[in-house]
């Protein structure tokens, strides 16, 4: 079999000069020594650029476990607003009368920015805990796709 014939070649390339090599089970060798010198590099390229950061928030949830104490809840939502976070939501649930855990739905730029308000959070001397759930919209998000597999049978 001749080195030409041992090419792969897809015709939907739109250029005339292959650039492939074939390969065959149990048998070694360099791709790179099997493209034809000719074989441009250049094939369907797309003109790509990168945002430097993005536009949009991206939505996340947290829960705080905090001491329950006057003032709490306002000390935890202004520690959110000197990194830059915007709260969407909060709810409160008191699980005794000595701790109570805030729920925050935020908007965060990524996950730096995230982690980022969870240090400055757990810093707090009435903080106990700080954990990162899914948050609500999230959650419906899911439901409602479980549902829609559940009646399509999957």
């Amino acid at each position: 079999m001749s080195w030409s014939e041992m090419c792969t070649w897809k015709a939907e390339t739109p250029l005339t000069v292959p650039a492939g090599a074939r390969i065959s089970a149990g048998k070694s060798g360099s791709v790179e020594r099997s493209l034809p010198s000719s074989a441009e590099v250049v094939v369907n390229w797309l003109p790509v650029s990168w945002q430097t950061a993005p536009d949009r928030l991206f939505s996340s949830e947290i829960r705080v476990y905090v001491v329950n104490r006057t003032g709490v809840l306002a000390a935890v939502a202004a520690a959110i607003a000197s990194t830059e976070t915007n709260i969407d939501h909060v709810s409160i649930d008191e699980q005794d009368s000595d701790t109570a855990v805030l729920t925050f739905e935020l908007r965060v730029r990524d996950r730096r920015h995230l982690a980022r308000l969870v240090r400055v959070i757990r810093r707090m001397a009435d903080v106990t805990r700080v954990t990162r759930t899914i948050a609500a919209h999230a959650r419906a998000e899911q439901a409602v796709d479980g549902e829609a597999d559940s009646d399509s049978g999957g």
